[in-house]
């Protein structure tokens, strides 16, 4: 919590620790801004911090963006498969979750894609901008398991797209 980080970041710190206990290799990717080493360690886990690219807000930006994006899929693909990955864990839906599911989607990983949902994505985020629509049902259609924390927010992800129910677990 304030000013460590917010309720997410403490659940999937613990996560990392309990895997990492139990002889679970971990790496996280993260955009987390800190200062220090772009590779780190934390909890028992290897830490890497790089930025996927923004997705572009204007057809002018878009040849760049492919170019950067194509690379950074490749980049993922590599870690993923340098590091033996059997699942990826989405703790926040934005423009960095695109490359595991497109990962899963081309048959490039195999591994299992958990989706962790905080409620803006289904209440705020989708209605703003399309492309996170687009983001919100890929997740959906792709993850083995979407986890809410709340009833409420599970009930809404059921209502908005009926074939996740059976895949949605509350914590």
């Amino acid at each position: 919590f304030y000013p460590y980080g917010g309720g997410a970041q403490s659940l999937f710190d613990d996560l990392v620790a309990l895997l990492a206990a139990q002889g679970i290799r971990v790496t996280v990717w993260t955009e987390t801004p800190t200062p220090g080493r772009a590779i780190g360690r934390r909890r028992g886990a290897v830490v890497i911090r790089r930025e996927a690219p923004e997705i572009p807000r204007t057809r002018a930006a878009l040849p760049g963006f492919l170019r950067r994006a194509v690379r950074h899929l490749a980049w993922f693909r590599a870690l993923a498969r340098r590091g033996d990955v059997a699942a990826i864990c989405i703790a926040r839906l934005d423009h960095a979750a695109w490359y595991p599911l497109a990962l899963r989607r081309l048959g490039l990983f195999r591994g299992r894609i958990v989706v962790y949902l905080h409620g803006a994505e289904l209440r705020l985020l989708q209605r703003q901008w399309r492309v996170f629509r687009w983001l919100v049902v890929a997740a959906f259609r792709t993850a083995d398991v979407v986890v809410a924390p709340s009833v409420e927010l599970r009930d809404e992800a059921v209502e908005a797209w009926p074939g996740v129910a059976g895949r949605i677990r509350l914590i």
